[in-house]
């Protein structure tokens, strides 16, 4: 998975970035059985074990600067842009395929620059022969620009619009997330209403309340009924909604609660800095 940001569509290769890095070190783990977080280390082992060449190391490099040289890194500079993107797509295909089934993601609010595009095209092109289980998916916001070179992707890729989920999804999502989920045993209706008009159909939503009401202990089987549903008092027990906070917030920040001062610190900070690769 790779995060890109507005400013990544003036970067070559940046969203392929983070993605390399982890296809790396996966690849030494599972085939090597070598676990190691440098990446340097890693693609020297799978040059050693012939998985990967050298030309490999070079090629890798117009992505990862980390893991080559200026002095090698020059020698791209005379490759047309449509070699360089098959050279890169024939070693990212060698890392992929021992990773099957795999999907990759780019994820973010940004655009992607016209070279990641072409890669993103030749994979998709060659993956049903050579690395058949692989799953490329971009994800946006806004719509994205895909340069003219690569319009076919319009046509052959699939669609999927991510909104809100119903009533019925959450009471699904409720059910996983209560550990109820094909065992023939369902949510009561009330819970399931007031779960949903707080959530608002946000599946971090659900995941809050569901953990702050079984950390209360809010939440139990009805063996009469054959559902899981509010533990409330007598007192309570026909206003279920009320017993949800109405600001969200306070929930989700009582995770934070028993953090010490320091630490605070530095969740504010890094809220405000926001993710930065």
């Amino acid at each position: 998975q790779s995060f890109r940001t507005s400013l990544d569509s003036f970067t070559s290769y940046f969203p392929f970035r983070q993605i390399t890095l982890t296809a790396l070190l996966m690849c030494a783990s599972k085939l090597l059985g070598q676990v190691t977080d440098d990446e340097v280390a890693a693609i020297e082992m799978l040059i050693e074990n012939k998985i990967l060449t050298k030309t490999d190391r070079v090629v890798l490099g117009s992505i990862l600067p980390t893991v080559s040289d200026s002095q090698l890194l020059s020698l791209l500079k005379g490759q047309s842009t449509t070699a360089l993107t098959k050279s890169i797509s024939d070693t990212l295909i060698k890392l992929f395929v021992p990773l099957q089934p795999i999907m990759v993601v780019f994820e973010g609010d940004g655009e992607i620059d016209p070279s990641s595009w072409s890669v993103i095209s030749e994979m998709q092109q060659r993956a049903v022969v050579e690395c058949s289980r692989l799953l490329l998916v971009i994800s946006s916001r806004n719509v994205l620009t895909i340069p003219s070179a690569v319009s076919h992707l319009q046509r052959e890729a699939e669609y999927a619009k991510l909104t809100p989920l119903d009533k019925y999804e959450t009471e699904i999502y409720l059910e996983v997330l209560l550990g109820v989920h094909d065992k023939g045993i369902g949510v009561d209706q009330k819970l399931l209403d007031a779960v949903h008009d707080r959530a608002n159909g946000c599946p971090s939503f659900i995941e809050y309340i569901v953990s702050w009401a079984l950390g209360k202990k809010m939440i139990e089987y009805d063996e009469g009924k054959n559902v899981m549903s509010f533990n409330l008092p007598v007192t309570q027990s026909e206003d279920v909604a009320a017993a949800i906070p109405k600001e969200l917030s306070s929930i989700v920040l009582a995770s934070f609660n028993d953090l010490p001062a320091i630490l605070w610190d530095v969740l504010k900070i890094a809220s405000c800095i926001g993710f930065h690769q």
